[in-house]
Parts: C-alpha cells; structure tokens; sequence
C-alpha cells in the first residue's frame, strides 16, 4: 500500500501557523523594515525585534542565506529560519550561523531545532520602528504597538 504524500502548505499557512504558536507580541508578514523584507517580523513590547525568515527548498534557502551573510548589520535583535519540513532544516543546519534560531513545521505544530541567540540588543527608536514599519502597515497595528 502506497502512503500518501503530505500536502506541503503555503507560505501564508506557514505564518499563521507562527502566529496561533506565537501570539504574544505582535506580528507583520512580509514586511519591510530599513529597507530589509522579512517573512514575518516579530515585535515584543519592548521594542525587540525578531525576524522569521521562511523557507520552502534548500535554493530558497541558499539565496537567501547569501542576503543575509551580505546584509552585516541586521536592523532585528534576533533571527531564525523556519522550514516546510524536518528533512530540510537537517539538509541546512549545518550551513546557518549558531546565532539564527532554526524550527520545522511538521504535522500542524513547530518544532525548535534551536533556538536564537541575541544578534545585539540594541533597542530601535519608536520613530525608527514606525517608519521603518509604516510603508505596509495599518493604523490598527501601529496603534497596537504604541499602546501595548
């Protein structure tokens, strides 16, 4: 008897998955900050940034891991990859700096591979964060992240 292939999920699906883990801060997908595009930008209370970086095949991962080893000054306090499965975060891991945090969605949950590391703790102005932010932003979000 055949098994049947799991249904590999979007993009979309992989950052809501994120979000209903993840849902005490706040959360943007696909956005930009400092000129940088992020998968789904994390923003804590107090101003800390975490940037998720999703990733669907090993060439996906390998331009991106290129951008970001160019990128020296990440604009985030912390970093991770997050893969569409176990077999590629194993086929990676040995390639993404010990600081960047590694999960895997498998099965409708996500599993840390391991976790992220302070990259600086440098906390980014108000001002900076919301213009940085405010180009694919809504007004809820911004008044969300004003008001705690």
């Amino acid at each position: 008897m055949m098994r049947s292939k799991r249904k590999e999920k979007s993009e979309k699906q992989l950052q809501f998955l994120w979000l209903k883990q993840n849902s005490k801060n706040r959360f943007m997908f696909n956005a930009k900050l400092l000129g940088y595009e992020s998968d789904i930008l994390e923003i804590s209370p107090d101003r800390v940034i975490h940037e998720i970086e999703i990733k669907r095949s090993f060439s996906d991962f390998k331009a991106e891991k290129n951008k970001v080893d160019k990128f020296n000054a990440l604009p985030c306090n912390y970093f991770s990859y997050y893969f569409s499965c176990r077999e590629l975060s194993d086929k990676c891991i040995s390639l993404i700096n010990p600081k960047y945090g590694i999960y895997f969605h498998e099965y409708n949950y996500i599993t840390c591979v391991r976790k992220e590391v302070i990259i600086h703790d440098n906390v980014m102005p108000y001002e900076d964060l919301l213009s940085g932010v405010l180009a694919n932003s809504t007004t809820h979000f911004i008044n969300r992240l004003m008001n705690g």
